[in-house]
Parts: C-alpha cells; sequence; structure tokens
C-alpha cells in the first residue's frame, strides 16, 4: 500500500513530459482502457445487470430480430438435406433463462439446440452438416 502511495505521489509531482516513456505509454494505455470501460456505462448500470442476473430477469441472447441464422434440414425436408439461411422474426424468453428463435420457417429454433441443429454463421452450420455426413459414410 505505501508502494502505491508513492506511485501516485510520483505522479502527481511529476509532467508527463518527464516521465520516461513506458510511464508515458502505461498511462495512454490505462486512459484508452479507463475509456473503453466508461463507454459501457456506469457503475450503477453494470450494477443494475449484476443485480437483475442475480434475480434471474436477465438473459444474452445469441441474436435479434433482423439477424439471419442458419438452420439444418433435414431428409423429410422438401428441398432435402442442406442449409436454410433464416431471417429472425423475432426471440421469444420463457423459463429459466430460455428462449425461442422465431423465423419465417416451420420449426422455430430452440435455445438447447444452438450448435446441433441451428447456427449464427454459415460456416459453423456447413461444418456440422459435414460432421453429420461423414458419421453416416
Amino acid at each position: 500500500m505505501e508502494r502505491l502511495k508513492q506511485l501516485v505521489e510520483w505522479f502527481d509531482n511529476t509532467p508527463f513530459e518527464d516521465m520516461p516513456q513506458k510511464a508515458q505509454k502505461e498511462i495512454s494505455d490505462g486512459i484508452v482502457e479507463l475509456i473503453k470501460y466508461k463507454a459501457l456505462g456506469t457503475l450503477d448500470d453494470l450494477a443494475a445487470l449484476v443485480q437483475a442476473e442475480s434475480e434471474g430477469r436477465l438473459v444474452v441472447l445469441p441474436c435479434k430480430a433482423g439477424d439471419t441464422v442458419y438452420q439444418l434440414r433435414n431428409k423429410k425436408h422438401a428441398k432435402g438435406k442442406g442449409i436454410s439461411p433464416r431471417i429472425v422474426a423475432c426471440v421469444t424468453v420463457f423459463g429459466s433463462k430460455m428462449y425461442r428463435v422465431e423465423h419465417q420457417g416451420a420449426t422455430p429454433c430452440e435455445a438447447h439446440e444452438l450448435g446441433k441443429t441451428w447456427f449464427l454463421t454459415r460456416e459453423e452450420a456447413s461444418a456440422a452438416l459435414a460432421a453429420k455426413e461423414g458419421e453416416r459414410e
């Protein structure tokens, strides 16, 4: 603690341009980090989010209305096996951190199926489809 007090006093009494270059860089980097944190909101905002999470009122969703998700098709689908891009119409939250992604397709995307039957990127969906095809061979 004493060392910290000495450092604070040194920084308070030393003009920035007289500080060693390493100290100037650390200060500059620290200021950038503080600006990033400030952009996230106030401590009160963060405290409200932590409180909401502890009370079960906060759910972090993987996507929002208007996003595109990618759903795997099975052989029963009219187009056969493949990947269908789906535009998210809405996300319905229910139960304990459960949600359903509604889109123009017949089968909504359930939370527990993320990464199994539906994906956030085409690349993830393609990899899963290739893996499923590889399992069948």
